[in-house]
């Protein structure tokens, strides 16, 4: 029998095989027959597409692709343009590796704050930004508690060692921290020009002096109203060619143009000494800003004409300086000293005196620096005499000045002295506050004038009480002459009253227009009864 059987369902299979290539083959057909087109909701769909009639296109791949961006070694159709109107053909598009890369490109130019490569950025330069932000507040910390920029090395190196700062040398020198300090006066002096800016008046004060090199320095101040408030702010220190008026008409001429304050704001107050450069009527730095600003008022510093009314009543004083003489040697005595200031130290933990040593009767406030050198004088009068007394013997200096400290017409003088500068130091450290009016100072000056007037009437008691016993703390006192007190207090009294009305007297038209600006000057309404019904 022949082995090869016959199955029907073999030749069923075969059937089906051929019925399903002959569906292909008329489905083919028809796909063949149907006419493909772009639909207008495939641009809703997909926002990228672009459509010009015959291509689609898409537009962020065309965009990457001029910008140099696109790598791709295989052309790509949605940029010559594309034909193939399928749904399937714009996801592939979609979902290729090329557009990815062009739509990470898009979002990055939208959102370049978003981008990771910034982020990435910002995060590796985070450390570094807060290493300069300890830099900037270690050299503003040292500023302002007024040490010396040699101090930003340690401090760095303090910070170093608790692991806020890294190790290195780059910014970790004194160079670093003066272009660090460069960088913060010049955003405050923007802070500050931008205030003066916003008001309608502002005034400068001038002064000078010299640095260690002993080159001449101007230092500006500029005073203004912001908000309400008159407030002072630092403007700038410069180098003039010379202290003549031309020079520091120069300079200044040059801040304000450099700074921009001689446009839409008026200059009109100025405040300096009584040098002749600065207040000189024919040629003076005022006189040559006038030309330039005829509404500028200027005003010769109030404290120095204090200063001078003093230095005219005691300039030829042979008493006077017999007691600076005095009161400088003893200074000079125990300040270069070591061993004689801690042998006073001791003089006065044996006698149980309260005392200090020397002050310094010179400085630029010398007359508040006469009245401390006189109340340590007489504070500490026995131990000077006990301690200079044992040092005379090998002394010859020390056996001059206790023979002066002893006198006691130079004691006398002293005490009246002391007597007079109480009232007057008062008045110097008003004419320095920040916030005085002319107002206020025609009224201070009245009432020293008053209190002054007032020490010819009635002697104070520590006076009457060395005209009695002729000691100071049970230390006898060496009488050289006669000496009336009474005639001293009235000279005194009166050649310093006379001097402050001279050197004030130049405020009488000033205050009429400040006297507004002061409460107490306002006059007080009378109350009226009301009558009874």
């Amino acid at each position: 029998m022949w082995p090869i059987k016959w199955v029907a369902a073999a030749a069923k299979r075969k059937v089906d095989r051929d019925e399903a290539a002959e569906g292909e083959k008329e489905q083919h057909e028809k796909e063949k027959k149907r006419e493909r087109k772009f639909h207008n909701h495939w641009l809703n769909q997909w926002k990228w597409l672009k459509f010009d009639g015959q291509l689609m296109f898409c537009k962020i791949c065309i965009t990457y692709d001029e910008n140099g961006k696109g790598r791709s070694k295989y052309p790509i159709n949605f940029i010559k343009g594309s034909n193939n109107f399928r749904t399937s053909a714009l996801v592939d598009h979609e979902n290729s590796t090329f557009h990815k890369d062009a739509a990470d490109f898009e979002n990055a130019r939208a959102n370049p704050q978003e981008t990771p490569a910034r982020k990435s950025l910002l995060a590796l330069n985070e450390h570094k930004r807060k290493t300069l932000e300890n830099y900037f507040r270690n050299i503003h910390g040292i500023i302002k508690s007024n040490r010396p920029i040699s101090d930003f090395v340690w401090v760095n190196k303090l910070d170093i060692a608790k692991g806020i700062l890294d190790s290195g040398e780059t910014y970790n020198n004194c160079k670093a921290a003066t272009c660090f300090l460069e960088n913060i006066a010049d955003v405050e002096r923007e802070s500050i020009l931008e205030s003066v800016k916003r008001a309608k008046f502002f005034s400068l004060t001038m002064d000078g002096s010299t640095d260690e090199a002993t080159v001449e320095q101007e230092t500006l101040f500029v005073r203004f109203c912001d908000q309400g408030d008159i407030v002072t702010k630092f403007l700038t220190i410069g180098e003039p060619a010379s202290t003549s008026s031309a020079d520091l008409y120069t300079f200044v001429t040059n801040i304000l143009k450099t700074h921009e304050l001689n446009q839409n704001i008026s200059f009109i107050g100025f405040g300096c000494d009584g040098a002749a450069n600065m207040m000189g009527k024919k040629g003076g730095l005022v006189t040559l800003l006038q030309k330039d600003f005829p509404e500028l008022l200027a005003c010769h510093c109030l404290a120095h004409r204090l200063e001078l009314s003093f230095r005219d009543v005691v300039k030829a004083d042979k008493k006077y300086e017999r007691l600076s003489t005095l009161l400088l040697g003893i200074f000079y005595f125990y300040k270069r000293s070591p061993k004689q200031r801690k042998n006073l130290r001791h003089t006065f933990e044996v006698m149980n005196v309260k005392g200090t040593l020397p002050h310094r009767v010179s400085g630029s406030r010398w007359m508040p620096h006469m009245q401390r050198a006189l109340k340590s004088l007489f504070t500490s009068f026995p131990g000077y005499v006990s301690h200079l007394q044992n040092e005379s013997h090998t002394n010859s200096k020390a056996e001059g000045l206790v023979k002066i400290m002893c006198n006691f017409q130079v004691i006398v003088y002293a005490t009246v002295l002391l007597d007079v500068l109480n009232p007057l130091v008062r008045l110097s450290l008003f004419l320095q506050s920040r916030d005085v009016t002319l107002a206020d100072v025609h009224l201070m000056v009245q009432s020293t004038v008053s209190h002054l007037e007032s020490l010819k009437e009635k002697k104070s008691e520590t006076l009457l009480k060395l005209e009695e016993t002729k000691e100071v703390a049970g230390i006898p006192l060496t009488v050289t002459g006669p000496l009336n007190s009474g005639s001293l207090i009235n000279k005194m009294v009166t050649d310093m009253t006379k001097a402050l009305s001279i050197r004030f007297a130049d405020l009488g038209d000033e205050v009429k227009f400040t006297e507004i600006a002061n409460l107490r000057n306002w006059p007080l309404e009378e109350l009226k009864e009301i009558p009874d019904k």
